[in-house]
């Protein structure tokens, strides 16, 4: 294992930067849960409760009640635990493997390149989890169930919702997606790291022995800011292939979506994951450093061990 001189975040084992991201995704999941139901009815509502992410919150509230906001939030809040652990794991042992391959001259592209890895290793965890999640903030209840897109009737919780899809749509019916997941998280956890690094190398003086609170928060905030405007594309088309009760190509979703709305169909939504990306990567990444230290003595060379 090797750490670079100057680098903000060491790279301790696999089991710290395991147990530190699930950590921080336990924090994220909580801030986040709203914004991101706000997020996923926007892109697969197509306007039904109102073209702005304001009007869209205010209707849900009104008609649904303010739970409504955390509908689906038990498969993240469990369901991320593994993803957690493959993609906090895997980036810090790919890290490690990386920077001892290549020195210390490659910072950036070591820590693109270890996300990378550490977003194609989750999806087989990650998917499941977020088709379900889609599937049941997607469909409207109370006042609004007659503007779902999906007929039928509608999940009474995460247990009903694997049963019914497995058993109309089988197997395939909880892996939708993987083509638009695996590409939005290949480059979108390479630039989620690598900001990250870079932003907490650029805010810690040379003289310091480690990133302070607020240079990692607002490190962990940009970063988020930074990867969704990047990939939010290629999540609309994810979100909305994982919506849907059959099956769909991702270049079929993409030309389908560029048909209906142009190019502003690809960033519905926008608003309220920007404004949701700061605190909820802040909270994730402020957690994943500071628990990762901790587990580590505070010291480096604790825990830079494979």
């Amino acid at each position: 294992s090797h750490t670079c001189p100057g680098q903000a975040s060491f790279v301790g084992g696999m089991s710290e930067h395991s147990l530190a991201g699930i950590a921080g995704g336990v924090v994220g999941t909580l801030v986040a849960h709203p914004f991101d139901l706000v997020k996923v009815r926007m892109q697969t509502g197509d306007g039904v409760l109102g073209s702005s992410s304001l009007a869209l919150l205010s209707n849900t509230v009104k008609k649904e009640g303010p739970l409504a906001l955390f509908r689906g939030i038990s498969f993240p809040l469990l369901g991320y635990v593994p993803v957690n652990t493959v993609t906090f794991g895997v980036y810090g042992k790919a890290l490690s493997h990386l920077q001892t391959l290549r020195g210390c001259n490659n910072q950036n592209s070591n820590s693109f390149l270890a996300g990378s890895l550490a977003g194609i290793a989750q999806c087989p965890v990650c998917i499941p989890i977020e088709t379900l999640k889609i599937r049941m903030q997607s469909q409207m209840t109370g006042g609004n169930a007659n503007l779902n897109r999906q007929p039928g009737a509608l999940f009474r919780g995460p247990i009903d919702a694997v049963v019914s899809i497995l058993k109309t749509e089988g197997i395939r019916g909880i892996y939708r997606g993987i083509t638009a997941t695996a590409s939005r998280d290949a480059f979108g956890y390479g630039l989620y790291f690598m900001f990250f690094e870079g932003f907490q190398r650029m805010f810690t003086p040379k003289d310091a022995k480690e990133p302070g609170h607020i240079a990692t928060l607002f490190a962990g905030g940009l970063s988020g800011i930074g990867c969704y405007a990047c990939c939010y594309p290629l999540d609309t088309i994810k979100s909305r292939i994982q919506s849907l009760g059959h099956h769909i190509s991702m270049s079929r979703a993409i030309w389908d979506l560029w048909a209906k709305q142009g190019l502003h169909g690809f960033f519905k939504g926008i608003t309220p994951t920007l404004l949701r990306a700061f605190p909820e990567n802040a909270a994730i990444l402020y957690t994943y450093d500071r628990v990762l230290r901790m587990l580590c003595n505070d010291s480096a060379d604790s825990c830079d061990k494979d």
